[in-house]
């Protein structure tokens, strides 16, 4: 229906960003501290909102699974300070959560590069 509520915002709603936005050549990290540059008054184009959101949900998907491991680790480093951990299991342990980290790394998707815009 013409002229109804909302057909304003499709009308001004962003287009997606072209393939050449999504290019892999920023690590998720460095795309945040792009935009913080950015922010802060960089000369560099802005950001492309769903590219920087993209970053930025990868980089809390990280910080959760850095702070449910280092849960795991205080938890061992307790136990093994209260005489109920063995050390060889703490260090297995340790090597489990250093290793979990690594795999989740190494799966984490590039992130689209959001200094570029479409």
């Amino acid at each position: 229906m013409s002229g109804s509520m909302g057909d304003d915002d499709d009308d001004n709603a962003m287009p997606p960003p072209p393939a050449a936005a999504y290019a892999p050549c920023l690590d998720p990290v460095a795309a945040v501290r792009a935009y913080q540059a950015w922010r802060r008054g960089a000369n560099m184009p802005s950001p492309h909102p769903t590219a920087l959101g993209e970053a930025i949900d990868t980089v809390l998907a990280r910080l959760e699974t850095l702070a449910a491991d280092r849960g795991v680790l205080l938890e061992a480093v307790e136990k093994h300070a209260a005489g109920r951990l063995s050390f060889p299991s703490l260090l297995r342990i340790a090597a489990g959560v250093r290793a979990a980290i690594a795999a989740e790394s190494a799966t984490i998707p590039p992130t689209p590069n959001p200094t570029k815009t479409p």
